[in-house]
């Protein structure tokens, strides 16, 4: 029985560190000078719901509530796979992207903006 258990807490810590990598994700795509407008649109929505204290089923509601953010989070990355191409895809899934070294703000990059004097 405690085997079991063990596997069981085992198997939800992999879950979580999944969900965590898949939101790191998200968060790249959106940074991500490559990306294209739809992914990033997308990219933008679920990070601004996850972080949102405005949401459908408020999160302080046992289970439930958790479960619309990892269901926002799931259908937004099925549909930023869609959309992104591979060399994209690849390099935003690893921690070192490039585009997670960058400073600054996150807006003028969805809007498709380059920044007169890009930090280096």
């Amino acid at each position: 029985m405690a085997g079991t258990l063990s596997e069981g807490i085992r198997g939800y810590g992999s879950t979580v560190a999944r969900l965590a990598r898949d939101a790191k994700f998200v968060f790249r795509v959106l940074k991500h000078p490559g990306a294209p407008w739809s992914a990033r649109v997308v990219a933008a929505c679920s990070t601004a719901y996850l972080v949102s204290p405005i949401q459908l089923i408020p999160s302080f509601i046992p289970v439930i509530g958790q479960l619309d953010d990892v269901l926002v989070l799931y259908l937004g990355m099925k549909f930023i796979n869609a959309v992104t191409p591979d060399p994209v895809r690849a390099e935003c899934s690893h921690p070192d992207c490039a585009s997670s070294k960058r400073g600054g703000s996150v807006l003028p990059s969805v809007l498709g903006l380059q920044p007169e004097n890009p930090r280096i």
